[in-house]
Order: structure tokens, then C-alpha cells, then sequence
């Protein structure tokens, strides 16, 4: 079986037909529907769904399952003692239903790419934005089978993307597992909460489409800092994570940025991190800095940042 029959097996729905059987016998799916955080009766918040895949993005996101987010989390994965039926129709159901989709992975097996690759594929065909996250322990660019064509944005999220584990501040049970696995839970929860939460300063779904929409390759940075210039030091510490990953800043062509703090935050905090972003990158770069709250940070500043490169497709 090549690659685009695996695809087309599971994009049509012929699910016991056109996929290895050996694949189905030892795999397991996990369903976890959150309460939906809608904030604006008025208004109707995105469908966001994010896939683990594989037993390091099972892990990765099982956290993600038990905070109020307004998010549904599915975890597949492989386990050889189980004989169970997996429920794979109802993941690409979700996946197709999707406004927004995470697919979180290690790409730690043959069967995890596929399914990967799968699942982007159906869930980009029906109008999704799809944002493949690949855990890469080392820090090195992977990219499943050289495919954009599956997804709209993918990352490479590592250690690297920390300046120590002091970027953890706040985030709870976020801080489970390793640096390089709550940077991955801490990228989904950040562009989740950007579009789905009322903040002090507000992003739109359609501002993260217009930064993440359009084949990219995209490097994370965290940084967190107190005291006097919180806000410059926090973002530049975010900044100094993009560039360790290898990213030219002045050739970027898109920023998303979350600045968060506690009610002690001030609007000086916000402009001195919104100042150093912007100088990082060129004039006519677009960049989209929304404003969160959250108390668990105390006198502290965190910055996000999501730094995007246009990617041509393999020929």
C-alpha cells in the first residue's frame, strides 16, 4: 500500500478496507469533550480540536484534557496488548468538523505519520486550518514525509523554545512532563486561548488564519520575566528561543504573539514587549499581539511568540 491509498482509505471512510489491518488491531482512540468556554453568547466561538497521536502526543496533550478550555482533545495511539476496535470514524468526523485543527505528534512510528498525514489531509480538504506540531527532543526540523500539502503550519517544538523551565510560571498543569512537551501543550493552549477567550487586547480566528493560514513553517519562543522592563525582557527572551532555532527574524513573514500577566499587568508592560517584537522584524511584517489575563502568573510577564516563514511545496 503507498501513502495516498493509506490516505484515500481513510479520507473516504473505507476504514476496514483500504488500511493495514494489523494497524487497527493495537490501536486505541480516546475521546475527551471539554465544556465549551463561550464567553459571548452573541457570538459563535471556533470549532478547535486537537489530536495526540502516538504515545508521545497522547501524552503530550492528555493534560490539556482536564482544564476548561474550549477545546476537545483525542488521543491515538498504539498499545500491542489491546484488541479493541478503534473509533477512528469519529476522530475524522471531528477532524472535518473542524475550524481549527492541532495534530500533535513525535512521528515516533510509521503508523503515527500516516494517521498524521491522514488526518490533515481530510480535515484541510473540507476547510479546516490545520497546525501540525511535531516534538522534536533534539531541536532538528522534521517534517513527516516532506508534505505541506496536509497542512497549513507546522512547528518543531523542543527544549529549545525555553529559556529554563521558570517559562512554566502559571501554567498549572501545563508543566507536566518535559520543557520541550509543555512548550507543545503550552502552543496549543496559547492560540486556543487567544481566539476563544475576551482578553484586554482581542485576536479574532481570522487573525490567526492570516498569520498561520498559508503553508508555513513557523518557531516558538517563551520567555517569562519580573521586575523592572518585565515586559521588554520577557519578549526578548521569547525572541532569543525563535532565533536559537535557527530563524531569521527579518525574514519572517508573520508574527503571533500572546503577552500575558496577572491584573498587576500594566499597559507599559504590553508596549515595552509589543516595542521589542516589532523591532525584531521588518516594517511591512504583519504582527497580531493579543492581551491575556492570568492571575497564576502574580508579578510576572510571559511572552509567546510564533514566528512564520512561507514554505514552497515539494515538487
Amino acid at each position: 500500500m503507498n501513502r495516498r491509498d493509506f490516505i484515500k482509505g481513510f479520507t473516504i471512510g473505507s476504514l476496514g478496507v483500504l488500511i493495514i489491518p494489523e494497524m487497527l488491531t493495537n490501536l486505541i482512540v480516546r475521546a475527551h469533550a471539554n465544556p465549551l468556554l463561550i464567553l459571548d453568547p452573541e457570538q459563535e466561538n471556533a470549532r478547535i480540536n486537537v489530536v495526540g497521536i502516538g504515545a508521545i502526543g497522547a501524552r503530550i496533550i492528555r493534560p490539556l484534557t482536564n482544564n476548561q478550555l474550549h477545546l476537545h482533545c483525542f488521543e491515538v495511539f498504539f498499545d500491542p496488548k489491546t484488541q479493541i476496535q478503534p473509533d477512528l470514524a469519529s476522530v475524522f468526523e471531528a477532524a472535518r468538523a473542524s475550524d481549527l485543527l492541532f495534530l500533535v505528534s513525535a512521528l515516533d512510528t510509521f503508523n503515527s505519520v500516516a494517521i498524521k498525514e491522514a488526518l490533515g489531509t481530510a480535515a484541510r480538504e473540507a476547510g479546516a486550518l490545520v497546525v501540525s506540531i511535531i516534538h522534536s527532543p533534539d531541536g532538528s526540523r522534521r517534517q513527516d514525509w516532506n508534505c505541506t500539502t496536509a497542512y497549513n503550519c507546522w512547528l518543531n517544538v523542543s527544549d529549545a523554545c525555553l529559556v529554563d523551565n521558570t517559562a512554566s510560571i502559571g501554567a498549572g498543569a501545563f508543566t507536566k512532563g518535559f520543557p520541550g512537551e509543555f512548550s507543545a501543550r503550552h502552543l496549543v493552549s496559547a492560540i486556543t486561548r487567544l481566539t476563544t477567550v475576551r482578553g484586554m487586547i482581542c485576536v479574532d480566528f481570522a487573525d490567526i488564519k492570516s498569520i498561520l493560514g498559508a503553508d508555513r513553517y513557523a518557531c516558538l519562543g517563551i520567555g517569562v520575566a519580573g521586575g523592572a522592563n518585565k515586559g521588554h525582557f520577557a519578549a526578548e527572551n521569547a525572541l532569543a528561543r525563535v532565533r536559537e532555532q535557527g530563524a531569521d527574524l527579518l525574514k519572517a513573514s508573520g508574527f503571533l504573539a500572546l503577552i500575558e500577566g496577572s491584573t498587576l499587568i500594566t499597559m507599559q508592560d504590553f508596549e515595552e514587549a509589543s516595542c521589542s517584537i516589532h523591532g525584531a522584524c521588518n516594517d511591512d511584517v504583519n504582527i497580531i499581539c493579543g492581551l491575556i489575563i492570568d492571575e497564576t502568573l502574580g508579578a510576572n510577564v510571559r511572552v509567546t511568540i510564533i514566528a512564520t516563514e512561507p514554505v514552497e511545496h515539494p515538487m
